[in-house]
């Protein structure tokens, strides 16, 4: 049986910033073709921060947690600065994640790097 740490466990069992965003400067959906995991992000942004983030999430508990720290990290965190919200930065927020259950923070990064394609188009390649 998979372990997860206790604020693996806090942020399943009561998730932060849960929730479609009506009217959103940006949204984003991922999806891991293999385990079905899916986590959309939301975000507000103003004067060049995330003033709000929200999130939904389908998949296992670690998916929901992943979801709900990535929410977490971004509020507040200049656009040009989105970049340091990486897998390991979410694992480690939620004090670690069981190997065979990783793949949620890639998830979170995917996100992330197509919020701020979305948020920083000069960045596109």
């Amino acid at each position: 049986m998979t372990r997860y740490s206790d604020i693996v466990q806090d942020h399943f069992r009561n998730p932060r910033h849960c929730g479609a965003m009506s009217d959103p400067d940006a949204s984003v959906t991922v999806t891991n073709p293999v385990c079905g995991d899916m986590l959309s992000l939301y975000v507000r942004v103003r004067q060049g921060a995330v003033a709000e983030a929200t999130f939904q999430a389908q998949g296992c508990p670690a998916a929901l947690a992943a979801g709900s720290m990535t929410a977490v990290l971004l509020q507040g965190r200049p656009v040009s600065d989105l970049d340091s919200i990486t897998r390991e930065a979410v694992v480690e927020a939620l004090g670690g994640l069981p190997r065979d259950k990783m793949h949620c923070s890639v998830l979170a990064e995917e996100a992330i790097a197509e919020l701020k394609r979305f948020l920083l188009p000069e960045e596109r390649t």
